[in-house]
């Protein structure tokens, strides 16, 4: 097998050099065979060895499907599949990626994730997402192996493979790449939660308004119901009253006619009366004139026969008149009763039709309060018409056994089916059209139950989309308190599923990381807990070089404020009494702080008394000439980057004949402040512009000066580092020197043991909670 890869690995370099007669896609082909030749698989169970190639054009397919029929590996035959689209991925033993889908390898990446799949890519620069890399002809490895990812993948890679030109990825970069990455998709992931639980409220939301407006719905449906029960009943009641009043016209018409017949026949008879009134008078007078004549005629002849003629003619004329006023009485009582039984007639009638019109009013009142009402609720209906219409929720209605009858627009607009498309295409009862395995149990509980149930499913419209649906079944009620409708709304969730599946896919992936970090952090924790115990040694190695104030204060008194900025510090504070009864005195600032600090301050300390006890050198100014040069040869900075070093405040004190105390000092770049009781004056000598150390610092050629003063006794001296110089205020100013020395003007007469604390609480109160910058250090020196 060796000898066969040596001569197959040779012919490649050959065809790769010369690219004749062979394509770059055939190359690759044969890249593909010799590596899966040379891999190890934990798990390979299957009857034939399966190769996928994906990309959106199967030019790649052609060559490692054309070898595919001599290739024998691991005793198995080889299977070539294309797959055009990520989704559309099978189950392989290797998956060869083309060169245009290296945009989207991630996605490729998380999809094989844990399956054991080999995938191959090809000049592919995310290197945290390959397992290995063909590069080929141009370059010095015609591969590269990213051993984590088949790690990962129980993939193990034979070492004859390496000899063929392979070079592994720089873990150590891709780790950093993770961490990077996997803090960003942290944020994602949190974002996400944070969204979707910003779309879960509002879909509960959405759940609660729409059984909130379901609820007013069914009320309302019910009240308009009764409302219409109520109102048909009106109505019927109405016609009824209205045919009643229909009769009660025609029998009132009919008396009108028969009462105005009436009245035209007692105005005739009234007629007739007056005539035979005016006849009879007429007769009457020509019977009295005949009367008399006779009465004239007969008065000579027989005045007996003309008194009797005479009394017979006035009892005839008194029987005519009292026969004609009997008939005027009687025409009268009659046409008097039948004027008073017509006003009778007529007021009975008037005093029903009043009646009746009140009755009429008071049902036309309850007939437009009714239509108002039934107004009022038409506008309601159309409201929730709109409502049911323009909502994207899907809603149906259906009887007590699941049959559908009615469904919304935003259920033809989700599903799309109508209501007769959906009878017709699929089933009239929701049991069969569901595909929800357990839709029988669900419409027991909402119809013999009685309670409203929610449940989830896969639902596919009528054009074959298949899509999450959240589904709310409600069980309406009637007066019986029986089931006689169920109202169903199904709201598509399909993106919150889609978003929790990427959560958890996503979790899953964060917790293994999380693991790997975990690990990761009690490492570093235990590296962190080492380091800090070396700190913390190295603590007390520094403290061990500083000078103990007891054995100053037989001298002189003293105090020192020392604070570092981490455990250790680059600040250090020096003492030396030589055999000459010379006092030195210095406080020190070096290059950093922390454990780069620390190192030059045990350098500078060292230096310091080498200097002034082995080398006798007690001038000032000469004992900082000597260890400017001591510290630009022991860090080798001529021959270096380093440009480390220090800014010193030095003194020498020595005692004179008057008791007094002459002292010498001198500076790189810090001052000396003093103060002399006698003179109640707060001074400040300024020390040379110039640092210790370092040989590219400006100012190199300065040399340091001497300074001289006399103190006496009482007289303070304070040495100090910039340090609480520079500390900064919660508004970013930094405290200075100045202001540093009008507090030690405000107080030099406190006694020298109080001022270390009043100095702390001055630092404290004017850093308040912002961080320490830089080590701070006072060294106060009061003679006596």
């Amino acid at each position: 097998m060796k000898k066969k890869i040596k001569i197959l690995a040779f012919f490649l370099v050959i065809f790769s050099n010369s690219y004749a007669q062979i394509s770059d896609a055939e190359l690759r082909a044969y890249w593909v065979y010799i590596i899966a030749d040379n891999i190890t698989w934990a798990k390979n169970d299957t009857d034939k060895f399966r190769i996928g190639v994906l990309g959106t054009e199967p030019l790649e397919l052609l060559p490692i499907q054309n070898l595919a029929p001599t290739k024998i590996i691991n005793g198995k035959s080889v299977e070539v599949s294309h797959f055009s689209k990520l989704k559309n991925l099978t189950e392989t033993e290797i998956l060869f990626v083309e060169e245009k889908e290296n945009d989207y390898i991630d996605a490729v990446y998380a999809k094989l994730k844990g399956t054991g799949t080999l995938l191959i890519t090809y000049k592919c620069e995310k290197s945290e997402f390959i397992m290995i890399n063909l590069l080929l002809a141009g370059v010095k490895n015609q591969f590269e192996i990213n051993s984590s990812n088949l790690y990962t993948e129980s993939i193990v890679v034979q070492d004859k493979l390496m000899a063929l030109g392979g070079s592994k990825v720089d873990l150590k970069g891709l780790f950093d790449k993770k961490v990077i990455e996997l803090y960003d998709k942290e944020l994602q992931l949190a974002e996400k939660e944070t969204l979707l639980n910003q779309k879960q409220v509002e879909l509960e939301n959405k759940v609660k308004e729409n059984l909130k407006q379901k609820e007013e719905n069914d009320s309302q449906k019910l009240l308009n119901s009764e409302q219409t029960k109520t109102l048909e009943q009106k109505e019927t009641e109405l016609n009824i009253e209205k045919a009643k009043a229909a009769e009660l016209l025609r029998a009132i018409s009919t008396q009108e006619i028969i009462l105005r017949k009436s009245q035209s026949e007692l105005v005739v008879k009234q007629d007739e009366l007056v005539n035979k009134e005016t006849v009879i008078q007429g007769k009457n007078e020509i019977l009295e004139q005949q009367s008399s004549e006779l009465d004239k005629k007969a008065v000579e002849i027989q005045e007996r026969e003309n008194k009797i003629n005479q009394q017979s003619s006035q009892i005839e004329n008194q029987k005519l008149v009292i026969y004609g006023v009997i008939s005027f009485v009687l025409l009268l009582l009659v046409g008097g009763f039948i004027i008073w039984r017509s006003a009778r007639i007529n007021k009975r009638i008037n005093a029903e039709l009043k009646t009746r019109n009140i009755e009429i009013n008071k049902q036309k009142e309850e007939i437009e309060s009714q239509s108002f009402q039934l107004e009022q609720a038409n506008k309601e209906l159309e409201k929730l018409s709109i409502v049911a219409s323009k909502t994207e929720n899907a809603i149906m209605i259906m009887d007590e056994n699941g049959n559908f009858e009615w469904v919304n627009v935003g259920f033809t607009r989700l599903y799309g089916y109508t209501l007769q498309l959906l009878i017709n295409e699929r089933d009239e009862n929701i049991i069969n059209v569901s595909e929800n395995p357990d839709i029988k149990d669900i419409i027991k509980r909402c119809s013999v139950d009685k309670e409203t149930v929610i449940y989830e499913s896969i639902n596919t419209s009528r054009n074959g989309e298949k899509f999450w649906v959240q589904t709310t079944l409600t069980p309406i009620l009637d007066n019986n308190n029986n089931v006689n409708k169920i109202i169903a709304i199904d709201a598509d969730i399909d993106k919150l599923k889609l978003q929790e599946k990427e959560i958890r896919q996503q979790s899953e992936e964060l917790r293994q990381q999380k693991d790997e970090l975990m690990e990761q952090k009690d490492q570093i924790e235990l590296k962190n807990k080492l380091i800090n115990s070396s700190i913390k040694y190295a603590q007390n190695i520094q403290k061990s070089i500083f000078p103990l104030e007891r054995i100053i204060n037989k001298f002189y008194n003293t105090f020192v404020i020392f604070r570092p900025k981490d455990v250790v510090s680059g600040d250090f504070y020096w003492y030396l009494h030589n055999d000459n009864n010379e006092f030195f005195f210095a406080a020190v600032d070096c290059t950093g702080h922390g454990v780069p600090g620390a190192f030059m301050s045990l350098i500078g300390s060292r230096m310091l008394s080498s200097i002034v006890s082995e080398k006798q050198i007690t001038d000032t100014k000469n004992i900082l000439g000597q260890i400017d040069r001591d510290i630009i040869r022991a860090l080798k900075q001529d021959e270096t980057d380093n440009n480390d070093g220090m800014d010193i405040c030095l003194t020498k004190v020595v005692k004179n004949a008057k008791g007094n105390y002459n002292v010498t000092f001198s500076g790189a770049k810090r001052p000396l402040f003093f103060y002399k009781k006698a003179e109640n004056k707060m001074d400040m000598l300024k020390g040379d512009r110039k640092s210790i150390g370092g040989v590219r610092l400006k100012r190199r050629k300065v040399e340091f000066t001497n300074q001289e003063i006399e103190l006496t006794k009482d007289d303070i001296m304070y040495l100090s580092t910039d340090g609480m110089m520079d500390q900064n205020s919660e508004d970013r100013k930094r405290y200075g020197t100045t202001r540093f020395v009008e507090f030690l003007e405000t107080i030099k007469e406190n006694l020298f043991d109080q001022q270390k604390q009043l100095i702390e609480k001055s630092l404290d109160s004017y850093k308040k909670q912002q961080e320490q910058r830089d080590d701070i250090t006072i060294f106060g020196v009061q003679f006596r």
